[in-house]
C-alpha cells in the first residue's frame, strides 16, 4: 500500500515533524498548510494582503484547494516552497512516497 509522508523541519532546531498521509493529495494539502502557516506566522495580514496583490507570494494562504487536482497541487505547492527558500531559510519541506506492506 502507498503512502505519502510530508516532512516538516525547523533548520534552527532540527525539530522535525512528520505527518502520513493514505492519498497524494491529503500530503499535498498538508504540505501546503504548512508552508502557509509559516507564511501567516511570519508576517501580520496587511502584509499578506499586500503581498497576493502584488503577486509576491504564489496564492491566498486562506484559499480553499480541496477543489484542486493531484497535478495542480503539486504546481502549488512547488510555488509556495519556492517562495517559502526566498523569504527564509530557517524551514524545509519534503514529501516522500513510501509503501507499507502487512
Amino acid at each position: 500500500m502507498n503512502i505519502w509522508v510530508v516532512r516538516e523541519t525547523f533548520m534552527y532546531d532540527s525539530d522535525t515533524y512528520l505527518t502520513t498521509h493514505l492519498t497524494e493529495k491529503g500530503a499535498l494539502l498538508r504540505a501546503i498548510d504548512c508552508v502557509r502557516a509559516h507564511v501567516r506566522n511570519s508576517c501580520d495580514d496587511d502584509e499578506i494582503k499586500e503581498y497576493i496583490e502584488d503577486g509576491t507570494i504564489p496564492g491566498d494562504p486562506d484559499e480553499d484547494l480541496m477543489c484542486y487536482s493531484s497535478e495542480q497541487l503539486q504546481k502549488i505547492v512547488h510555488a509556495w516552497w519556492n517562495y517559502s527558500n526566498v523569504m527564509n531559510d530557517t524551514m524545509q519541506y519534503e514529501i516522500h512516497q513510501t509503501v507499507v506492506t502487512a
